[in-house]
């Protein structure tokens, strides 16, 4: 498909069918107008002052992800320093400003190419700019007096390792070197180095240190790259199991200052208190913690201890287990959601609770997450802020629970909303268990054998968090063979130490223990299930 464009300064007018487009951040005053070289196809990047956005503007036919539409324009369109998939254009940007016809108009010729008619009205006479001056997704000091065609060369050689366009137009934008390598010999030699041991890299890895770490093309001394290799392996503790997928999500560790880093390994084990051997499994999930400085790092450390309140022997247990706390932000990420929780009614002590045990409700949205759950509870009826309360301390593993699911179950027992909300609000961590593999088997079992009723699931809904293997089935094997069904109440049967079931059953413990490595306890949990 051929294409030719004539640029404009100043305002341009155009007609409607505009219907999607790609936005970028605005860089100067220069406007562009498309042709499409088959048929009349047009498309324009608009100038919009006061929102100091420029938008490319597809026109009908040219299907907006168009892998041609989106090159040219990559390759041709003027300074725009990033380009990303937007919404369709508003109304009043498809509407046709009165007075004006289309900015371009084109005809097919003989040839089946577009020419370029006479522009509107609102821009005639004004002055054209060069096509080439510049790139969607390139800035203005990358872009001077580069070829075009160099850069489609550079695009092109980075889709083949899977990145999309957008991708390419940042990479470029973000190292400008990369238009200077050499596509044989620069490329070849990082392939090599990626592909071979220790890291021998997948084509997924490959991509994503293209993206994030397009210098790799530029540094032509390998063995930059082979000393932080070795230092990652020998001192930090990577084993070459994990070492190309933690290269893969920070690519700067293939030249990263050693010098911070051990001063980072310092700080980490003294400060913070982690033990050398676990250093290996922070900087697996958490690679900047090597790469970012220590008063950075020192600002999420004090967040857990002074405003969490957790001890440094208690911080240091959740950094082990949960380093991404270094990934966020405390201001944006870490204050919000504590603030969104203490809204709720919890105390500091719930709190630390929550993020010690599901410390990842760090990573989930406030407004997609967090009040969908508070929400959906108050539809049920608990919409009390002790309710919320109560189940938030006590089932924090609900953040990553489909609880609407639990609650039509326990609705398809029989139980009315009041009564499911009493379930909830007496056993909260029902709402944490597997329907298939544990709430469904023990109510069948516990019901069909030992007569337990709706009733006494609300008012006892503790019996779900006994073990079927462990204790339900033993228990009801006992019983069963020492005709005590009927005569014990199920909640004795079930609930209670081992010591304590004997006593009730008029049982010797030894007894009780001796049957449960006996042939007699399988042969009776086949009719049970």
């Amino acid at each position: 498909m051929g294409w030719e464009a004539v640029a404009f300064v100043g305002p341009i007018g155009w007609g409607g069918g505009e219907r999607g487009r790609w936005s970028g951040r605005y860089r100067d005053g220069i406007q562009m107008a498309l042709v499409c070289g088959e048929g009349f196809q047009s498309a324009l990047i608009e100038e919009d002052p006061g929102w100091g956005v420029r938008q490319l503007h597809r026109a009908p036919g040219v299907h907006r992800g168009s892998r041609t539409a989106r090159m040219w324009a990559l390759a041709n369109a003027v300074h725009v320093d990033s380009v990303t998939r937007g919404r369709r254009g508003s109304r009043s940007s498809r509407r046709k400003p009165q007075g004006s016809g289309r900015s371009l108009e084109g005809s097919e010729t003989e040839g089946g190419h577009a020419q370029t008619r006479e522009a509107s009205p609102r821009t005639q006479g004004r002055k054209q700019v060069p096509v080439g001056s510049g790139m969607v997704g390139v800035g203005e000091r990358v872009m001077a007096a580069v070829d075009s065609s160099r850069v489609v060369k550079v695009v092109e050689m980075l889709q083949g390792f899977g990145l999309s366009i957008e991708d390419c137009a940042k990479v470029i934008n973000r190292r400008p070197g990369i238009l200077s390598i050499d596509l044989v010999q620069d490329v070849e030699r990082a392939m090599k180095f990626l592909h071979a041991p220790p890291l021998s890299m997948t084509t997924k890895q490959v991509a994503r240190v293209m993206r994030d770490g397009p210098q790799i093309f530029e540094i032509r001394d390998s063995s930059v790259m082979e000393s932080r290799l070795q230092y990652l392996t020998n001192e930090v503790g990577l084993g070459e199991d994990v070492l190309a997928s933690t290269v893969a999500k920070r690519p700067r560790l293939l030249w990263l200052s050693l010098p911070i880093a051990r001063a980072n390994v310092e700080w980490l084990v003294k400060t913070v208190g982690l033990r050398r051997e676990d250093l290996g499994g922070v900087v697996t999930q958490v690679p900047q913690v090597l790469i970012l400085s220590t008063d950075a790092l020192q600002t999420n450390v004090d967040w857990l201890r002074e405003t969490i309140g957790f001890s440094r022997e208690k911080s240091t247990k959740f950094i082990t287990r949960y380093p991404q706390i270094f990934s966020f932000k405390v201001e944006t990420t870490l204050e919000a959601r504590r603030q969104y929780f203490a809204s709720l009614g919890l105390d500091a002590a719930a709190i630390r609770r929550i993020l010690q045990e599901t410390p990842s409700v760090l990573e989930e949205s406030i407004d997609h997450c967090l009040k969908k759950k508070v929400a959906v509870l108050e539809n049920w009826g608990l919409d009390t802020k002790e309710d919320i309360a109560k189940v938030f301390s006590n089932a924090s593993g609900i953040f990553n629970v489909e609880i609407s699911e639990h609650m039509r179950w326990l609705e398809s027992l029989g139980l009315g909303k009041e009564q499911v909300c009493d379930v909830i609000r007496n056993y909260p961590q029902v709402l944490l268990h597997s329907i298939p593999t544990n709430l469904a088997p023990k109510w069948d079992i516990l019901s069909s054998n030992l007569g337990l009723t709706i009733s006494e699931i609300v008012e006892y809904p503790q019996c779900f968090q006994y073990s079927l293997e462990r204790r339900i089935f033993p228990r009801i094997a006992v019983s069963m063979n020492l005709d005590l069904v009927g005569k014990l109440n199920w909640k004795t049967i079930v609930g209670g130490t081992d010591k304590e079931f004997c006593d009730v059953a008029g049982l010797e413990i030894d007894y009780y223990r001796d049957f449960l490595r006996s042939d007699a306890l399988s042969l009776l949990r086949a009719p049970l299930v």
